[in-house]
């Protein structure tokens, strides 16, 4: 199957990636027109797993990330690449600028079909003050494949919810 004239291979545009959801080889859910950049759209933060245990998800709760604290994150939207999409991740430049870090895959393999996950963590010299469902967590790329990958995404790698938190105490997860 040949894409669209209007979805070439290559980064996507804002249009193109309202193309690809019409065209339902892309899905954001919930989309809001309001996350849609230039050449990217910006996944929230909908739950944040803490090292104490607590799992955060109220929407417009405010958590601190103290310095040098940690957590888990799971994406607000869920996200369901064909296999003609692939993404590439990033954070947002603000967050960068207030000390967070994050750790997680870089890419988005085409056929993914769930939330995205991260480790983020306070290395700026204040307190970060994170509101869920508001926050912009996650910067996504989208490219336009030219063909389909031969082999198809692997389910089995897939995290369905957040991981346990490990204990800082013990090392490793518990």
């Amino acid at each position: 199957m040949a894409l669209s004239t209007r979805l070439m291979a290559g980064i996507m545009v804002d249009s193109q990636i309202l193309y690809a959801q019409e065209e339902n080889l892309l899905a954001i859910d919930p989309f809001s027109e309001e996350m849609l950049e230039v050449a990217s759209y910006d996944f929230r933060i909908g739950q944040l797993a803490r090292y104490h245990g607590e799992i955060v998800k109220e929407a417009g709760r405010i958590v601190t990330l103290g310095v040098k604290e940690s957590a888990y994150v799971q994406s607000l939207e869920k996200i369901k690449l064909s296999n003609r999409i692939a993404g590439r991740i990033s954070i947002p430049t603000a967050l960068v600028m207030d000390g967070i870090f994050m750790s997680c895959g870089l890419q988005i393999d085409p056929g993914y079909e769930g939330y995205l996950f991260a480790l983020i963590k306070n290395e700026g010299p204040d307190k970060c003050d994170i509101e869920l469902h508001k926050t912009r967590l996650f910067s996504i790329e989208f490219h336009a494949l030219s063909m389909p990958p031969r082999q198809e995404f692997g389910i089995k790698r897939q995290h369905k919810s957040l991981p346990s938190m490990p204990n800082p105490n013990l090392g490793g997860r518990q």
